[in-house]
């Protein structure tokens, strides 16, 4: 889930992105964003090979990333709305507010396609009745909240020192990997923060 999410994230990043590159003038700002734009896309799709992966067998986490997705989806139009109303209609702003709300229905329209190419969206998003998103938004919303009782419930038990999970953090000094390696200097110099 966390990879769908960032994913999603990302994937507003490459639109911003693309939208710079394309309205910019400046072209070693516009080398810089091409090669952000690399890393970044990558990225995307990393993620959306992941999430491909994990709803392949588990329908349960389809339904829910797509019920997530959908309420990120209506966020957006709801924005594009009302930027629309109050802020181009009425003429305040700077000019590039004028093009954001049709930015925002292109990127809710990228995050429709995505959500068809990696497997969470079966059909357009036009063909899904209101009664079937709202029932897709109340599952993933109610799972997350059994999940969070859950984890509430589980809370004393892992408040136990036996029950404790280890970080990374807490064992990564102890890590032999870590601690024998050591730098080899030239003679005479000291290291300025010798390993204990």
């Amino acid at each position: 889930m966390i990879c769908r999410c960032r994913s999603a994230s990302l994937c507003a990043v490459l639109q911003a992105f693309y939208a710079v590159i394309d309205t910019l003038d400046h072209k070693p700002s516009v080398d810089i964003l091409r090669r952000a734009v690399k890393q970044e896309e990558r990225h995307v799709e990393f993620g959306e090979q992941q999430t491909a992966k994990a709803i392949e067998a588990k329908p349960w986490l389809r339904r829910r990333l797509l019920g997530l997705s959908l309420v990120s989806m209506w966020g957006v139009k709801r924005l594009a709305r009302y930027m629309e109303k109050r802020l181009v209609k009425q003429g305040q702003g700077a000019n590039l507010l004028h093009h954001l709300p049709a930015f925002l229905d292109h990127a809710n329209t990228c995050a429709e396609l995505r959500l068809r190419r990696i497997g969470v969206l079966d059909r357009p998003l036009a063909e899904l009745s209101g009664g079937k998103r709202a029932a897709l938004v109340a599952e993933a919303y109610g799972g997350k909240l059994l999940g969070g009782l859950g984890s509430l419930v589980a809370l004393p038990i892992r408040l136990l020192p036996w029950f404790k999970k280890q970080r990374v953090t807490d064992t990564y000094l102890t890590d032999p990997h870590v601690v024998g390696y050591q730098r080899v200097l030239p003679e005479g110099e000291a290291a300025a923060h010798p390993l204990e």
